[in-house]
This record gives C-alpha cells, structure tokens and sequence, in this order.
C-alpha cells in the first residue's frame, strides 16, 4: 500500500458517520460554533497523532496501540492486552455508527425515515456485504478504499459548494453560540469522527517505505478530513435553521438539500452519505481484524481469530467484528454508540501518548508535544465522562459496564495462556 492507499484508509475510515450522524450532536452542544469544535477536535487528533507515528516507526508492526504498550512495557502484559481488547471494542463501536449511518441515510432517502424496520435490514446487510469484502487481500481493499474515498471527497465538495449557494448569516446568526467549555465539550463528543488516523499504523507492514508514509498518511489525512468537516459544517449552519439540525439529529446533514439544491443535491447527498459510509465500514474492518489477529496471535485473545484464508485475509477476525458490529449498529442509538466510542479512543490514545512521553522522558528525547497532548487527551476525556454523568449517566454505565468485561476478559487470557506470558517476557 503507497501513500495514497494509506491516506485513503485514514479519510476512509474517518468521513463514514463522523459529519452525516455525528454533525447533530455537535451543533447540539456547541451551536453556531460546531466548525470550531471540529477544528479543535482536528488539533486533538492530530497531537495523538504525532504520538502514534512516533512509536509505530519504533514498533514498525500492525498492532498499534497494543503493540506500543507491549514494546514499551513488556513486564506489564495485562496493560497492553487490556488497551488491544478496549481498541478491538472501540473499533466494534465505530463500525456500528457507520453502519447505522448507513442505514439511517439509506432508509431517509427510500422515504422510511425514522423507521427500524427498514433501517436495521440496511444496516445488516452493508456491513455482510463488506465482510465478503474483506476477504480478499489487502492490495484489492485498499484499491477499492482509494477509489471510494477520493469520489466522496469531490461529492463532498460539490456538495458543499451547492449549499454554499443557499448560505444566509441570519440563520446562523439565529442559533445559539456555545461557549469555550460547550466547544471542547463538542469536540470530546464527535472524537470518534477523527478516530480514522489509527487505522493507519494497522498497515504497517503492507505499507511501502513505512517510515516515510506511515506519519505523512496520518497527518495529511486528519488535514483533509478536518477541512471536510469545517466546511460542511459552516454551510450547514447558514442553510438549515438549528431547531431543524436538532429535530433530524441522526440524519442532520439531509437538510441541507431542502432548499436551492432540491432533486440533484438529495441524490449527492445520498451517493455521498453512502460513500462515506461504506468506504469508513470497510477501512475500519480492515485495520481492526487486522490488530484483533495480531494480538490473538500473542495467545491475548482467542486463537481463532488468525485464521487466515488463500489470501492472507484474516477471515474469523473479519467475522466475528462485522458480526458483532452488525448487532450493536441494529439495536444501539446513536448518542449511545458516539458517546462509547468518542470516550474509548479517546482513553486509548491517552494511554499511547503517555507511553510516548515516558518513552521521550527515559532517551532525552523532546518531550512537550507528548506531555501537551497527554493535559489536553486527559482533560477532554474527564469533560467527556462529566457530560454523559450530567445527561443521566445511562450511556456511561454502558461504556464503564463494557470496560469491566473487557478487563476481565484481558486477565483470563493474561493468566491462562503461558504462551502469552512468554512472549511477553521475550
């Protein structure tokens, strides 16, 4: 994979429900200053994101986040296992917003907004259709990532500049204007809508001249996405008036085509939500069977999931995240499934920029960039855990209910394996 795979597997996996479902909650919390919240949102990706390039060219392998914490402290097995089974979980997460998305858009445009019915048959089916997908080997996913992507990305512009037409100031004078705490509070919500960059790392080894590449995709991918987001955003809020942004909450971006743009910008619309979609559904699966095989491969997860088919494609991996996306996209809500993947990688790059600032600390290396992004990544979680506490606390019990699972399940495998123990030790 060249770089433009790789930026295509980045803006994939990011453009999917990050500005079709994910753009309500914003302007819910922050107002007319959603762009703002986006921007501040890229700035936070983007620090985590130095972290990660810094230690993947260190690493140089597919396990991410869970790699660097078993590299950098392999005397603390259950700490890696538990980041890599968080991130496999997060990555469920994130799969299932997408396909919800998916399903929401497609379901509006068939004239059944609003209806289960006929969103959850939609939603099942997507994510099938990319699990057969994902069996084939990595060169003719990351063909089809590419293609995809860069059509959305002009989709996205055409349609922004066709809502740029209808833009009146009185109506985003009308909305209200959140403050500073409001802002971040945003940008910690909708997270998961630049959570894509991960991906990057989980191709390593397919990626040609990695210690190039890897950091330049990361980068230039959360630069494009952001400019995406800002933009669509800015126009969404001179052209839809903000009761009309809350009411649609899930399908907020269907609005914009309601006025000027009329019959030709609901089909771009459409096109591009499904693009958006299906292009973050198959990135995501991509890089998390990917990272779910590695860390079975250490005896760290169940051992099924490195079975690989005459492609090389981790197929059981594939399986069993599809499957389990599927389900949570069927029967989740939305601010549920945001809400749980926004807090997780949000703790999971916490955990790999303060890996990065030990490491900086111990080789003298410079260490401010880390420390930054550890203050802001820590500051924005606990904003982010007070928030969900301040609206009921049901989706923090969820996520905090997940997160007993998973440790349990990390220290089974942590005690039980003395492969797992060895390797570590290694």
């Amino acid at each position: 994979m060249g770089l433009i795979d790789l930026v295509a597997l980045g803006v994939g996996g990011m453009i999917g429900g990050g500005i079709f479902s994910i753009l309500g909650l914003a302007v819910e919390t922050s107002g007319a200053a959603t762009p703002l919240a986006f921007f501040i949102g890229a700035i936070i990706a983007g620090l985590a994101a130095n972290s990660y390039a810094r230690l993947a060219n260190r690493v140089r392998d597919g396990g991410a986040s869970y790699s660097f914490i078993k590299e950098i402290f392999p005397r603390a097995p259950l700490a890696s296992v538990t980041v890599g089974w968080v991130v496999v979980c997060g990555y469920i997460g994130t799969l299932a917003l997408y396909s919800f998305t998916f399903g929401t858009y497609t379901a509006d445009a068939l004239g059944y907004s609003g209806v289960p019915a006929v969103r959850i048959p939609l939603t099942l089916c997507v994510m099938g259709f990319f699990v057969l997908i994902n069996q084939r080997e990595a060169k003719s996913a990351g063909d089809l990532e590419a293609s995809i992507v860069y059509f959305k990305i002009v989709l996205l512009i055409v349609l922004a500049a066709l809502g740029a037409q209808a833009y009146d100031q009185t109506v985003i004078e009308a909305a209200p204007t959140g403050d500073l705490l409001s802002v971040v509070l945003s940008a910690a919500l909708i997270f998961v809508a630049f959570e894509g960059f991960q991906l990057i790392t989980n191709a390593y080894r397919e990626a040609r001249f990695p210690l190039r590449n890897i950091p330049l995709a990361m980068f230039l991918s959360i630069s494009i996405t952001a400019c995406i987001y800002i933009g669509l955003a800015a126009v969404s809020l001179g052209v839809i008036p903000y009761d009309q942004i809350i009411a649609s909450e899930e399908h907020a971006l269907s609005q914009l085509t309601g006025g000027p743009t009329s019959q030709g910008g609901s089909i771009l619309l459409t096109l591009a939500a499904v693009l958006a979609t299906t292009s973050a559904i198959n990135a995501t699966l991509f890089g998390a069977s990917r990272m779910a095989a590695k860390i079975a491969s250490d005896f760290a997860m169940p051992r099924y999931l490195t079975n690989t088919n005459g492609t090389g494609a981790p197929w059981a991996a594939v399986v069993t995240i599809g499957g389990l996306a599927a389900l949570f996209g069927s029967i989740g809500s939305l601010s549920l499934i945001a809400s749980f993947s926004s807090l997780t990688f949000l703790l999971v790059s916490l955990a790999v920029v303060t890996t990065d600032f030990r490491l900086s600390a111990i080789n003298g290396d410079r260490f401010i960039l880390p420390l930054a992004a550890a203050v802001v990544l820590a500051l924005t979680s606990l904003l982010l855990i007070a928030y969900l506490i301040h609206r009921g606390g049901y989706d923090l019990i969820f996520s905090i209910s997940l997160y007993v699972f998973i440790f349990i399940a990390a220290l089974v495998y942590g005690k039980s394996s003395p492969h797992f123990g060895q390797r570590h030790n290694e």
